[in-house]
């Protein structure tokens, strides 16, 4: 029996010593064949930035996050590839599925039940003598018994939550894709402006030589070309600040796609292209989008919480089954304990938390009331700018450029034949470049605002 109670013992102090000296789940570190824990997210150990991050800080050319998200400089991109982009790495959209995994670990850990204890301890120990030999050795085990459900209600609160989760993640998604696909459109929107004062300046380069040749030839003074000069300057000067905003509107991609420093020598397609797309009201429904279905599984989390904490209100049960050896260890007397206990809900009876949780609750109602407002109020006014665009694109193609282009070719055919001064053409030649411009803007307002419609479709 003495062997008994020493192995007991000493099962009990190896499992304290284990305890006290590995590393906690949260902190392990798997090996390096493990999958990494989430999609697009690396486990990274407590203090330490994640690789790509880290390797930004001592790279002052920025390339490193582009390479630790596997993205090449980009010589064409287009938006399907633009989106994949951005959905595959973005950092936001990693951030949401680690929150998902996390939340999946505290419905592991709120399900599972709680350890029992050892015990082991001498009793009636005399200071003089065999202390060891005399004293009274107690060993068992304690086993606290959660009741009324609570193990179940604390796990439904954390799938509850993890659902809210993963409808989360979908509306992270649908504002990233938005977020690239309004960069795409500005971006199209600069290189057009590029290619529009890139025109203007060739129609100048060709005012100047006839300007020029008109002086030679007698046909007009010296400072008709001075002026066709400057204006062909102020072209320039257009030209070069529509190429710098085009460059910065390539970086506001790069910082949309979630790769900050990403080469983008140009992107594809045509800004007036997305014009011509069909846009239904009917395909998008404000009930299904993620960030008002993500509120709503709030509700039910927070109704989850008040249930457990209702639960909790039943303290748990406590059982001993202990060994009991009396007298001396030469001639002992053997025996055993069975005992329970309860705690007495005198003073804390959980009311705290169940208050705590009913105020959530109420909270999380107001707040599914407020995504419903912000989800319906803010399509309804994405398809008015959508719609407002499309007309103000549509009658500056129609009406407006195919007038001022006849306008601008008379006139130059008039100045070319000298029949016309230079101070005539200069005028209608600044109309045809604003209008072309406002065209685009009109374009680039169309594609913004059909990057924020698509934001409000369901996934």
């Amino acid at each position: 029996m003495r062997g008994i109670v020493l192995g007991l013992v000493a099962i009990w102090m190896a499992a304290a010593v284990g305890c006290a000296t590995s590393p906690s789940r949260a902190t392990r570190v798997p090996p390096a064949s493990a999958p990494p824990a989430a999609a697009g997210a690396a486990e990274v150990p407590p203090g330490s930035l994640p690789p790509a991050v880290a390797d930004a800080a001592v790279d002052p050319q920025g390339t490193a996050p582009l390479a630790a998200a596997g993205v090449e400089a980009m010589e064409s991109l287009t938006l399907e590839r633009a989106l994949e982009i951005a959905e595959r790495g973005h950092p936001a959209i990693a951030a949401a599925a680690a929150r998902i995994e996390a939340a999946e670990g505290r419905a592991l850990q709120a399900g599972l039940f709680p350890n029992p204890q050892a015990i082991a301890r001498f009793e009636s120990a005399p200071f003089r003598g065999r202390t060891g030999d005399e004293a009274d050795v107690v060993a068992g085990l304690s086993q606290r018994l959660p009741i009324g459900g609570r193990l179940s209600a604390a796990r439904e609160v954390e799938d509850c939550d993890r659902r809210r989760l993963e409808h989360e993640r979908d509306a992270v998604i649908l504002g990233v894709r938005a977020r690239v696909r309004k960069a795409f459109a500005a971006a199209q929107y600069g290189a057009a402006v590029v290619e529009v004062h890139d025109e203007g300046v060739r129609i100048a380069e060709n005012g100047v030589r006839i300007a020029r040749a008109r002086h030679q030839a007698g046909d007009a003074a010296a400072d008709e070309a001075a002026r066709a000069e400057a204006e062909l300057a102020r072209e320039q000067i257009d030209l070069d600040r529509a190429r710098r905003e085009r460059e910065l509107g390539l970086q506001e991609l790069s910082v949309a796609l979630g790769i900050p420093g990403a080469q983008i020598a140009f992107v594809a397609g045509d800004l007036s292209a997305n014009a011509e797309a069909d846009v239904d009201a009917g395909d998008f429904d404000a009930s299904r989008h993620p960030a008002l279905v993500s509120a709503l599984a709030g509700i039910a989390r927070e109704r989850a919480r008040i249930e457990l904490a209702e639960k909790e209100r039943v303290p748990d049960v406590t059982l001993d089954l202990l060994y009991r050896r009396l007298g001396d260890v030469e001639d002992p007397e053997n025996g055993f304990d069975v005992g329970a206990a309860v705690a007495i809900p005198l003073f804390d009876r959980n009311q705290g938390a169940v208050k705590e949780a009913r105020g959530g609750w109420a909270a999380a109602q107001q707040e599914a009331r407020a995504a419903q407002v912000q989800v319906e109020g803010g399509l309804r006014i994405s398809l008015a700018r959508l719609t407002q665009a499309r007309e103000a694109a549509r009658r500056t193609r129609d009406e407006l450029l195919p007038r001022l282009a006849d306008v601008l070719k008379a006139a130059e055919a008039r100045y070319a034949a000298g029949d016309a001064p230079l101070v005539e053409v200069l005028p209608v030649r600044r109309d045809w470049v604003e209008a072309k411009i406002v065209y685009l803007e009109a374009l680039r307002e169309f594609g913004e605002a059909r990057a924020e419609v698509e934001g409000f479709r369901s996934r």
